[in-house]
């Protein structure tokens, strides 16, 4: 009796399990092909951690300036600040050149 009740469990579950087995693949991926292979210049193999060990205390100069001035910004009265002041663009200009990209100097 308790082998025909295995036996039975495995006979009724026996559907569900291969039922994977005969899934159809509704859908290809179509892989774009690689980007081409760019040669690393001995220049650029030197130059990159150069580049990033001044990057990093350019962007932590960039930010450290700019966001206290931005909270004063927000801070003081805006109507009374006129626009050829705002240094808002400034500080967003810095905060993008030393902190974006490019992070590897190209080949």
């Amino acid at each position: 009796m308790w082998i025909g009740s295995r036996a039975t469990r495995a006979l009724a579950f026996a559907p569900l399990l291969l039922g994977g087995c005969t899934a159809t693949v509704t859908s290809v991926e179509v892989k774009s092909p690689p980007p081409p292979y760019l040669e690393a210049s001995p220049t650029s193999v030197l130059g990159t951690p150069f580049l990033l060990a001044m990057k990093v205390p350019g962007c932590a100069i960039s930010l450290a300036w700019g966001a206290p001035l931005a909270a004063v910004y927000t801070l003081a009265n805006r109507g009374e600040i006129p626009p050829e002041q705002d240094f808002r663009v400034d500080a967003e200009r810095a905060v993008e050149t030393y902190c974006g990209p490019p992070y590897a100097v190209p080949p």
